[in-house]
């Protein structure tokens, strides 16, 4: 997380800037473009940071949580994965999306399955917490991606 007036404005053929430094056995799984708020505006309505994982672990975390970085920072440890027990299958982070109170949340398996999810449904807790499930899935089936519903489509029925 780190504010866009850091970036500066680069020709069509240059690389761009670091936005992230990451390790050696890091990659980058997801994004998202969080609404500003100063710290001395009224919070009528909180930002979350939506975590899902792909054996369908998932939760809420306060923005607030996350600190604001230096362009070029490391990032922060935003979940904990369970182990799993049926198969070798090691856990990862399948989406991470910023949400407000009253989004639903469309969550797409590998398979094609979607499922509609209130946001506040979902469990909100702190950033080293491992989540609560979800979505339940099949052998062999595991959570592709998660997209917030925008709130002017949210009454339609898909």
């Amino acid at each position: 997380r780190f504010n866009t007036s850091e970036l500066r404005p680069t020709g069509r053929a240059s690389r761009g800037v670091t936005a992230i430094e990451l390790g050696d056995n890091d990659e980058l799984v997801d994004m998202d473009v969080v609404p500003f708020s100063p710290p001395d505006a009224q919070k009528d309505q909180s930002t979350y940071l939506l975590l899902v994982t792909a054996s369908g672990y998932g939760k809420r975390v306060l923005m607030d949580e996350f600190r604001v970085q230096r362009r070029g920072g490391k990032g922060l440890i935003c979940t904990k994965f369970k182990k799993s027990k049926k198969s070798e299958f090691n856990d990862a982070l399948a989406s991470m999306r910023a949400c407000s109170d009253g989004n639903e949340v469309m969550l797409i398996t590998d398979k094609g399955t979607l499922v509609r999810v209130k946001a506040d449904q979902i469990s909100l807790q702190k950033r080293a917490a491992t989540g609560v499930l979800v979505q339940r899935f099949d052998d062999g089936n595991f959570l592709q991606s998660a997209a917030v519903v925008p709130f002017e489509f949210k009454d339609e029925i898909l």
